[in-house]
């Protein structure tokens, strides 16, 4: 999976993004303006967040480990 593909999504509670070897990016998470959980990590190729820009409320928790993100 190289897009995430959810650009119509704004709010969720939980959301994990983990283990995409082929991930590159977050596109598709555009319009995400508030999630409960998000938990990215083990996407060895994922060195962009810059589509979670509109994210604006993380209500419990984010954690990010094992990306390349620069």
């Amino acid at each position: 999976m190289t897009d995430i593909g959810l650009s119509n999504l704004q709010t969720i509670g939980g959301f994990d993004i983990y283990n995409n070897s082929a991930l590159t990016s977050l596109t598709g998470l555009g319009n995400l303006t508030s999630v409960g959980d998000l938990w990215i990590f083990d996407n060895p190729e994922l060195i962009d967040l810059g589509n979670l820009s509109s994210l604006t409320t993380i209500q419990y928790k984010l954690d990010l480990f094992n990306n390349k993100i620069k």
